[in-house]
């Protein structure tokens, strides 16, 4: 390599010429690029400075360019060529190589997620910002999810594919549920792989490319009818009335109906305080005289901070043992036709279970000329279209109306 040459012609200024490297040539040698640069002087220890000045310069950018990094990835290259021409080349050899040049590249270790172990961070990452109930349905569709894959879900989260989603999402319809609750699913799991794609940890999200399925088929929940109420009352005992009537009276999901302390009940005020899980927000509601009467029947607490349920509260969420299931069987016990729709064949989904009672709450106060706002409000409901689907107005209802219109024909 040709260190720093000064030269001039008569009467013009000094000029520098050296060599710095320039990478390596096909059979694996150094090369060198010659660079001349002007001076700018006529006096020769001026130059001889400057001159130094720029080839150091020099130096440090092709040191950048062409120094260590770059002999350790021609190395890593000159491995994968030698490997393709001998027909070694394996994909954990490929996937460690690839590692090598993204730390060589950007200074730290490449993040190798397989589609388990991204799931799994990814969880614990959303709990922290979302509610415990979301992160229940979460849970789900991801295990759903990963028990479909098998032995992929410890491959590389990279590898998979539109078609794995589309898949999935048949295998979620014939054995799983509705077109809703498989949309759903699907929705979830899409949510895992667009983080990764903002994490640039894979390209594309594969659950883009797969359309929802049409929800035709989804089921309508219904309210209770009079009768049904009274059956299910005269069925229940002790917290379990409570429990029916935190949903008949309140509008309570499950969930939130068997979390409720005695704190947040105030007979005096005639309130009651419940965090919403689904919203994540605690929200004061009025207590309705039988929903106190009910609340009376129990013993008093020693405990302010005691759950109002606590034998229901200590049950799991899910299983064959939760309160919703044990609550389907009070259901049956008291005659009630829980409608089970047969999805061509699949498994019977009931039209009518615990959530019916908020459905009828807000069907109640729909047919008492309750304006929406207050519903809504009452019911927790954000959004129009969500409160619309609890809704169920009666025919006697909608007769009296239509008679408040005029007479144009006579």
């Amino acid at each position: 390599m040709q260190r720093p040459f000064l030269f001039k012609r008569r009467g013009s200024r000094w000029t520098v010429r050296f060599q710095v490297p320039d990478g390596l040539d096909d059979a694996g040698r150094p090369k060198y690029r010659t660079i001349t640069k002007a001076c700018r002087t006529t006096n020769k220890t001026k130059a001889a400075r400057i001159a130094d000045e720029i080839y150091q310069e020099a130096l440090k950018e092709a040191a950048y360019l062409t120094g260590d990094r770059q002999r350790d990835a021609m190395g890593i290259l000159r491995k994968a060529v030698e490997a393709t021409v001998k027909d070694e080349l394996s994909e954990p050899m490929v996937r460690q190589w690839l590692a090598d040049l993204y730390e060589i590249a950007h200074g730290s270790p490449l993040a190798l997620y397989t589609v388990r172990r991204w799931f799994e961070a990814w969880e614990e990452r959303k709990a922290m910002s979302a509610s415990a109930g979301t992160m229940v349905r979460y849970r789900r569709s991801n295990t759903l999810f990963l028990d479909f894959l098998g032995e992929k879900a410890d491959r590389r989260l990279e590898l998979v594919a539109t078609s794995d989603i589309r898949a999935f999402q048949q295998a979620m319809r014939e054995k799983h549920g509705t077109a809703r609750t498989t949309n759903n699913r699907v929705r979830d799991i899409g949510a895992v792989f667009g983080q990764a794609v903002r994490d640039q940890l894979i390209l594309a999200n594969p659950t883009a490319g797969v359309a929802p399925l049409p929800e035709r088929d989804s089921i309508t929940r219904e309210p209770l009818t009079e009768d049904e109420l009274k059956a299910l009352f005269a069925t229940l005992k002790g917290g379990w009335r409570v429990l029916a009537g935190f949903g008949l009276y309140a509008g309570l999901r499950i969930n939130d109906a068997t979390q409720v302390k005695w704190d947040a009940v105030d007979f005096d005020a005639s309130t009651l305080r419940v965090a919403v899980k689904k919203i994540s927000k605690t929200v004061v509601l009025p207590l309705p005289e039988p929903l106190r009467d009910l609340l009376l029947e129990l013993p008093a607490p020693d405990d302010p901070t005691a759950y109002v349920l606590p034998e229901i509260a200590a049950l799991p969420t899910g299983g064959t043992n939760s309160p919703s299931v044990q609550f389907s069987a009070f259901m049956d016990a008291a005659g009630i036709d829980r409608k089970a729709v047969d999805e061509k064949g699949k498994r019977k989904v009931p039209t009518k279970s615990f959530h019916s009672l908020r459905h009828s709450f807000v069907s109640m106060l729909a047919n008492s000329n309750v304006p929406e706002e207050l519903r809504m409000q009452l019911a927790a409901h954000n959004t129009r279209a969500s409160h619309q689907i609890y809704t169920a107005i009666e025919l006697e209802t909608l007769k009296r109306a239509v008679s408040t219109l005029p007479k144009f024909g006579k």
